[in-house]
């Protein structure tokens, strides 16, 4: 079953990601010191504001592809989802060219706003490389999710895990003579490569064979549906992407560059663990699509996949807080308290989000995006509201615990929205593995 193989490779590209993640920050920690790392935090998370701009072109190339796919079993006329992929590509690429020169000079005030001295000039310097990163990674997320509504996110993965052996070998390569403009490059050239490939390997697996061009046509009857959806899941895109340069930048105004740099590390501990459960649960839009498309009930799959993903994620932040002591010992060489107390306080909110997440994609399948968004919505709100209370009487430390119960707060409301929604019970009975696999078994076919 293909569901397996991808679930297999999508936590291989986790744990290699994982791995670059943790090489990457003890290069930059040991090279150019925390403040450097806070300083790269900012400016990736400023110029995510972009995203504002965003109308979500990318959010409905999975579900649309998925959709296709089923269509055209019963109809071999039906257009190719490979031009759901390209009409996606050469929009995106339009509109962010366009984002990214109307950006700049925003984000130039946003970051002066909260850093001055060395760190600020650095991250000026830094500023047009992280757009022109940003943008790219746009891309290579939208061919990325065509591989995904394909049914071949084994082959996103191992792409992706191509890309980041990249990302290190030049970033190890330019950061002593480049400093952070080296972690930018890096981060570019990952994001090229990742585009070109996937879009070879898209291209075979929708239409039977290579097509070694690159993607130029925009078909506006097939970037309608997708705009249309796209900008109801920008809802919930710009909520979730919201929540993180808010968080961070209450952080740097409270505790500096220092304290953020620290954040920083607990924050991608926290949420690169998520990913191990993450990155599986994405097979769930084509399998729940796949459903819809052909009449099923979601019961079986809903109810043993939230029992497998609660269970794995109070296992895997328990060992992570555990383990957070000798993490710090790597990567600063001392044992660093609030590092350990950032990442216990994010893991109580964080568990919560992760056992959402397969009633988080019974909204993106059905398309009914409103608990996404209003969940989405408010995480960040929560986070900005509370987290400047608490900020003010308790620094970064009061930041931390504000954004952590925000995300606990907007889970709760997603995943009660959703099931109420599709007709499922919110918490399943303890219903055997067998079950998930005999229903996914019955609903999705495998591509040989």
């Amino acid at each position: 079953m293909r569901i397996g193989r991808n679930a297999l490779w999508n936590i291989g590209e986790i744990i290699a990601a994982s791995v670059a993640l943790f090489l990457l920050f003890k290069v930059i920690v040991h090279a150019l010191g925390i403040e450097a790392l806070g300083v790269w935090s900012l400016v990736l998370a400023t110029t995510s504001l972009a995203r504002l701009a965003d109308v979500g072109v990318t959010g409905g190339v999975g579900k649309f592809v998925a959709q296709t796919s089923v269509q055209r079993e019963r109809d071999p006329a039906t257009h190719s989802p490979l031009a759901f992929i390209e009409t996606a590509i050469v929009a995106n690429a339009l509109l962010y060219a366009a984002i990214a020169l109307v950006a700049y000079w925003p984000a130039r005030q946003g970051i002066l706003a909260v850093l001055e001295g060395a760190p600020a000039e650095i991250a000026v310097e830094l500023l047009p490389y992280a757009l022109l990163s940003f943008a790219l990674g746009s891309m290579s997320g939208t061919v990325g999710a065509g591989l995904l509504g394909l049914n071949r996110s084994d082959l996103k993965s191992q792409i992706m895990i191509g890309g980041y052996v990249l990302q290190l070998i030049v970033t190890v390569a330019l950061i002593p003579e480049l400093g952070l403009p080296g972690v930018a490059v890096g981060q570019i050239a990952q994001h090229l490569a990742v585009t070109l490939v996937a879009w070879l390997l898209a291209s075979r697996e929708a239409e039977g064979t290579w097509r070694l061009q690159l993607p130029v046509r925009l078909s506006m009857s097939l970037l309608r549906p997708l705009v249309s959806y796209g900008i109801r899941l920008q809802g919930v895109t710009l909520a979730s992407f919201l929540y993180e340069p808010a968080v961070k930048f209450l952080i740097a105004a409270v505790g500096g560059a220092a304290a953020l740099g620290l954040f920083e590390m607990a924050f991608r501990l926290i949420t690169q663990s998520r990913q191990f459960l993450a990155a599986p649960c994405q097979n769930l839009l084509p399998l729940y699509v796949a459903t819809y498309e052909r009449g099923g009930g979601l019961r079986t799959i809903y109810g043993p996949a939230t029992i497998i993903v609660a269970i794995l994620a109070a296992a895997g932040l328990l060992c992570l807080v555990l383990a957070t002591p000798w993490i710090s010992l790597i990567w600063i060489g001392r044992v660093e308290p609030l590092l350990v107390s950032y990442v216990a306080m994010l893991a109580g909110g964080w568990l919560l989000n992760m056992a959402a997440m397969p009633a988080f994609y019974l909204g993106m399948a059905s398309g009914h995006l409103r608990w996404n968004i209003l969940g989405s919505g408010l995480t960040t709100l929560g986070a900005v509201l509370i987290g400047k209370v608490l900020g003010s009487h308790f620094g970064a430390a009061g930041v931390v615990a504000a954004s952590s119960f925000s995300v606990a707060l907007g889970a709760v409301v997603i995943a009660i929205g959703n099931t109420r929604a599709a007709g499922i019970a919110l918490i399943p009975a303890f219903t055997s593995v067998s079950t998930l696999v005999n229903a996914v078994t019955g609903r999705l076919k495998g591509r040989a």
